[in-house]
């Protein structure tokens, strides 16, 4: 619904909104890798694994690169209305 309403703001462009929008849906996937690793180190926790360095690794990895590619969402999320950001 957010799209169709920005779309009709003058100055928005639709390119913008269109970056923004499929750096949405694959941060969905990275928020999914994310969910399934921290599951994994959990069960393994419970499980007392000798692994659990190795998930517990992937997992902080996972996060750091989940929260990159947020903040790019986020800041292409801003670029809609806020034309300065873009170059």
């Amino acid at each position: 619904g957010a799209k169709e309403l920005t779309s009709k703001i003058s100055g928005v462009s639709e390119k913008t909104i269109e970056t923004h929008e499929e750096l949405g849906e694959k941060a969905i996937w990275f928020f999914g890798i994310l969910g399934a690793s921290s599951l994994l180190a959990l069960y393994m926790i419970y499980k007392n694994s000798k692994k659990i360095k190795l998930i517990l690794m992937v997992t902080l990895i996972a996060s750091i690169l989940t929260m990159g590619m947020m903040t790019v969402v986020g800041y292409t999320g801003g670029a809609i209305r806020h034309t300065e950001l873009v170059r």
